[in-house]
């Protein structure tokens, strides 16, 4: 039940981030593509691995100090915590929980991040190809 309540206080904040990070990688592909494909393919897939890697490093930097900063402390800022302890059920319970939460949109988030940016990696490298081949027919 309490695993439900920390779901239902961060959802907003998970679909914010996971639409930043598709968005992210959709939006990559298609200006690399449109503007820098007369680029070299090696520097073109080169100069897309570095901007998806500081971009992937500060959009999940901030999803962990997001997801990071909620949890047991929110029920004493929020008052709620004198109730929740009054449950049959102890501290480290609450604490685990919250953890585990965070923890599980956190790995999603990730995980999705990692298969959108490696999809990307995979047109842009193909689009590469295609361009070089173009040329040379």
């Amino acid at each position: 039940m309490y695993f439900w309540k920390c779901w239902r206080e961060t959802r907003v904040s998970f679909y914010v981030f996971l639409f930043i990070a598709v968005t992210l990688s959709a939006l990559l592909w298609k200006i690399m593509d449109f503007t820098m494909s007369e680029l070299p393919p090696k520097q073109l897939f080169a100069l897309a691995w570095v901007i998806l890697l500081f971009a992937s490093s500060a959009l999940l930097g901030l999803a962990a100090i997001s997801f990071g900063a909620v949890g047991i402390s929110e029920e004493f800022a929020h008052k709620t915590a004198v109730f929740l302890l009054t449950k049959p059920r102890s501290i480290r319970y609450f604490v685990w929980t919250a953890w585990a939460a965070n923890a599980v949109q956190f790995l999603i988030l990730t995980v999705t991040h990692r298969f959108c940016h490696g999809d990307t990696m995979r047109r842009l490298q193909g689009v590469c190809c295609w361009h070089s081949c173009r040329g040379s027919l």
